[in-house]
């Protein structure tokens, strides 16, 4: 199973643990998992930046049986968009998100809890 975390910001343990728990590899399943910052397209041009952003999702699920992530609006447009062209020929696009709590910390630094991940 190979996933993806597409985030500048490591994945730690806590994080991974969950995401195994709920994909439940088969029994001797290598799990590889990836770390890369993906660049969604923002832009004036919504049509343009949907192009671009199907292209990129429809290119990541080719290579990744799972990607997870935080992404922009501009890319979960597209990922609806690619999903439909994905399913057309028989392929499934697995996105999960991250869900956490929001505190201060020190000097009012936001410190991020992370409390589980959200299929999308």
């Amino acid at each position: 199973m190979r996933i993806l975390f597409a985030s500048k910001h490591d994945l730690d343990k806590e994080m991974e643990g969950s995401l195994i728990g709920i994909l439940k590899p088969g029994s001797g399943e290598k799990v590889e998992i990836d770390q890369r910052m993906i660049i969604w397209h923002s832009s004036s041009d919504e049509a343009e930046d949907n192009d671009l952003n199907v292209e990129q999702w429809l290119d990541i699920a080719s290579q990744y049986d799972v990607i997870c992530g935080a992404f922009p609006p501009s890319a979960y447009i597209a990922l609806t968009i690619a999903r439909e062209e994905a399913e057309e020929s028989g392929n499934c696009i697995r996105v999960f998100t991250p869900i956490a709590a929001v505190g201060r910390g020190f000097a009012n630094l936001r410190i991020y809890k992370f409390l589980r991940w959200q299929e999308i």
